[in-house]
């Protein structure tokens, strides 16, 4: 006999009635202020204008137009101030199940199998920690000696199957899509499932009309706003609710969102939306009101996933009411650090500032060195590396030592920067690159970089000289925080690189190629960007 797992997460099934699910969500408590409690109008942003009346399924009574923000307080109005027809949709949903059966999501199905027996619920966990992707099981089905787990999408799917073969304390699990030969290609499989997907989408005629006109009963064209407040219950979780209605938002709208709301959803992490990081990446204001977000953990996965992130409404969550002000801001903008409102009130970025430096206890000077000779070689070192590695990078073989060692990691960055810098969750041994000329086949397929060596305000350099080994007796440590600008993108990206630096040897390759020094190690942790390394100095 089978079970099934339905994971974390708060599923509305079909036992809870329309009545109730929009009776808990309209209680009026007096302990909650009037911003909190509501989601933001479907009517526009900047300027409350009445829509012409074109679209025969929506009217609205006339309002007065208001300038401001996104979530504004006079702007942020509630769902009963609304006209969409949610019963109706509330049916439809149920009744239609909006292309979340079964069958849409058989094809999403990974098997699992080489784990010890009982120890399920720990592969499972083993698995949330090592793929690479947010997600959470829509379903587990345990048979002999092996499990299958079903996921939203094939984005996950891929994630899981590419930690095929990882080592599960003495068992080695096999991982594969349902159905699949151990050793079939899965990029294969995965293409010719897309594929097989798209054909049946073609004979469907596309999205569910029901999806199709919810989504836009709730999209502003004009001020590119899309409500997703108190969606209506369903048989299904929350999370795939979501990913499927910010497809079909995708599909209809491309980048003209630039805000989106999921107040009063009853969400208690930002799992179930993560996926607007990968399909709004441009998005400027998001609002989570009202939901049940109790820990700042709960924020993590949608970190620094937003750069363009303008506006954030967390108001009526626990991390909100539960902590002070100060906490709850510097928490927040840890995460968010582009946000200029919090809560339709400006971000202080005086006192997190402050907060911030009351947290360390040590002094944080602006460079260290531990005598002159350290300064004057970093500092030789560095401006000749740095625009040698903006603009031609082989020339760098010669000052890598035969025998030196390389890393590179992009730090809780999106897939496609993990994939293009390297991934943190990669074993160390894995995505280490050793001798000089391995380490510059690696260096030349990193993205192209701009650093300004014009701006000192932009680096931070500390360097001290201690013991080293037979060959190179004396070494100098040499650490740089500083940013550099993606030159592809333009990204201005943040980074830290640790050095461990010798004299080069006299006839060495190093010396004839006029370099005093040879580079033995070099590690490089690429983050989004975060602040000028200045900014950091207290004393």
């Amino acid at each position: 006999m089978s079970n099934h797992w339905r994971g974390r997460g708060r599923g509305r099934g079909r036992g809870q009635s329309n009545r109730d699910y929009n009776d808990n969500n309209n209680n009026n408590g007096s302990g909650i202020s009037i911003i909190s409690r509501l989601g933001p109008t479907n009517l526009p942003i900047n300027e409350r204008i009445v829509q012409n009346s074109n679209n025969p399924s929506r009217s609205h009574s006339p309002h007065q137009p208001r300038g401001g923000r996104a979530f504004e307080s006079h702007n942020y109005r509630g769902k009963n101030n609304r006209n969409y027809h949610d019963t109706r949709f509330n049916d439809e949903f149920v009744e239609e199940d909006i292309e979340m059966n079964a069958n849409n999501s058989a094809r999403n199905v990974v098997t699992v199998t080489g784990y010890p027996p009982g120890s399920e619920e720990k592969v499972l966990g083993f698995l949330s920690r090592k793929s690479k992707a947010a997600w959470e099981p829509l379903n587990v089905q345990y048979e002999q000696k092996q499990m299958h787990i079903t996921v939203v999408d094939e984005t996950i799917v891929e994630a899981l199957c590419k930690i095929n073969n990882y080592n599960f304390g003495s068992a080695v699990l096999q991982i594969t899509r349902k159905g699949q030969n151990p050793g079939q290609n899965t990029r294969n499989n995965i293409n010719s499932s897309n594929n097989m997907n798209n054909s049946n989408g073609n004979r469907k005629g596309g999205p569910s009309p029901v999806l199709v006109d919810f989504v836009q009963e709730r999209w502003n064209a004009q001020t590119g706003f899309l409500t997703m407040d108190n969606l209506p219950p369903t048989s299904h979780k929350i999370n795939v609710v979501i990913a499927r209605l910010l497809d079909v938002a995708k599909d209809l709208f491309g980048n003209n969102v630039k805000t989106i709301s999921f107040a009063s959803n009853k969400l208690w992490s930002v799992v179930p939306i993560v996926k607007i990081a990968d399909l709004f990446p441009n998005l400027q204001n998001l609002s989570l009101a009202n939901n049940d977000i109790a820990e700042f953990r709960s924020l993590d996965k949608l970190a620094n996933r937003l750069p363009n992130l303008q506006e954030l409404m967390l108001s009526g969550n626990p991390i909100q009411t539960g902590n002070s002000f100060e906490v709850y801001q510097t928490e927040v903008t840890k995460r968010f650090p582009s946000i200029k409102f919090l809560d339709v009130q400006p971000v202080n970025t005086n006192t997190s500032s402050i907060n911030a430096t009351n947290d360390i206890s040590i002094p944080v000077r602006s460079h260290f060195f531990d005598q002159d000779n350290s300064r004057l070689a970093a500092q030789d070192l560095l401006s000749k590396y740095f625009p040698l590695f903006d603009s031609n990078r082989p020339s760098l073989l010669d000052l890598y030592d035969n025998q030196a060692v390389f890393s590179v990691v992009f730090s809780k960055g999106s897939p496609q920067q993990r994939n293009l810098w390297g991934d943190s969750q990669v074993a160390p041994s894995r995505r280490m690159v050793f001798g000089n000329e391995n380490i510059i086949k690696r260096l030349v397929q990193l993205p192209g970089t701009s650093h300004d060596l014009s701006s000192a305000d932009k680096f931070m350099t500390d360097a001290w000289q201690t013991a080293g080994s037979q060959a190179h007796p004396v070494v100098l440590f040499l650490t740089v925080h500083g940013e550099f600008n993606e030159a592809s993108a333009g990204n201005r990206l943040s980074f830290d690189r640790s050095f461990l630096v010798a004299p080069s040897s006299p006839g060495s390759r190093a010396q004839s190629a006029g370099w005093s020094y040879v580079i033995l190690s070099d590690s490089l942790i690429v983050r989004e960007f975060s602040c000028t390394p200045a900014s950091l100095v207290t004393v």
